[in-house]
């Protein structure tokens, strides 16, 4: 299911061309991003919106919260995530936001590799040959971002690393549809080959864990997730390591 909302929500965001609205998507917590019922993303019109449009932006801005055009509860979703990652290291989290990869494991129906793939995207896939991904099985590939000249502009990889677990690569090439990325400043708490990087370690009730890396280059959004809570610096740095050995 939150694939499936990445995908819907990335193909809203970049028809919009709005880094405002798609710092959103990146950066907020599982299940805010959501398509309103009966409507088409894909197909919908941005000028048919009544009112003023957020201000259509290239590239990436990293702005503070305060200057975003945020919704409100967005704007305190976001300052909770960061005063929980401050002060205990992780993030309170319902079941359904940590269970994601497991859940997608689970529902794998076929063995796909790059090559079944490739002729449908316009992304230039990064690769991850010099890294653990390129050792470890990868489980799942799937098209993401949305579509330019009915090519994917994005891709989303999901493998099983030896010591650390399930782990998803999603990279989205924002350059492509002429769109750009707005980063709420306050979310980058690490940094990934220079990179400002938002790690938000997630925590349910039961102890049960995920964690994601987000970090913005010049033209891709990158997510790296893995079905644990880290929660001591070790394991964060070899997370971060593990990232910036993505080429």
């Amino acid at each position: 299911m939150k694939d499936y909302t990445e995908r819907r929500m990335t193909a809203f965001l970049t028809s919009f061309a709005s880094a405002i609205l798609f710092a959103m998507f990146v950066f907020l917590p599982a299940g805010m991003a959501q398509q309103p019922e009966g409507f088409d993303l894909r197909t919908f019109d941005p000028s048919t919106l009544p009112g003023e449009h957020p201000p259509f932006v290239k590239g990436r801005q990293f702005i503070s919260l305060e200057e975003q055009r945020f919704p409100e509860a967005a704007i305190q979703a976001m300052r909770k995530d960061v005063e929980q990652m401050k002060a205990h290291g992780f993030i309170e989290a319902r079941e359904s936001q940590v269970l994601t990869l497991d859940l997608r494991q689970k529902n794998v129906k076929a063995h796909r590799v790059m090559a079944d793939v490739v002729q449908a995207l316009k992304i230039t896939p990064a690769n991850v040959n010099a890294s653990k991904l390129g050792q470890a099985q990868m489980i799942d590939i799937r098209e993401s971002g949305t579509r330019v000249n009915d090519k994917w502009t994005g891709i989303n990889r999901l493998f099983v690393v030896k010591k650390m677990g399930l782990v998803a690569l999603n990279e989205y090439d924002f350059s492509l549809a002429g769109g750009g990325v707005a980063v709420a400043a306050e979310l980058c708490n690490e940094q990934v080959n220079g990179h400002p990087a938002a790690l938000r370690v997630k925590e349910s009730p039961s102890k049960r864990g995920m964690s994601e890396l987000t970090w913005v280059t010049e033209n891709k959004v990158f997510t790296l997730s893995v079905n644990r809570a880290l929660k001591n610096q070790k394991a964060v740095n070899d997370f971060i390591q593990l990232a910036e050995s993505i080429q």
